[in-house]
């Protein structure tokens, strides 16, 4: 899970946990009250290169190991 604080958009720098997740649900979704449009990646592969993803203002993202979701 990825939480922003923030009353900007800002980044977030993912280290850990290694492995490819898989986004489950996220703020921008319709259904929360937002545009429906998301930035967030449907995947990310956290190993040697860190991903950076941009959050929104007060942003959620929620991530599954893609090895569980099998």
């Amino acid at each position: 899970m990825i939480l922003s604080f923030n009353r900007e958009q800002t980044s977030v720098t993912l280290r850990k946990p290694l492995g490819t997740w898989e986004l489950m649900v996220d703020s921008v979704d319709l259904e929360f009250g937002g545009p429906g449009t998301t930035n967030f990646p449907a995947t990310v592969e956290i190993g040697d290169q860190a991903p950076t993803i941009l959050m929104p203002a007060y942003g959620v993202a929620v991530y599954l190991d893609c090895i569980l979701s099998i």
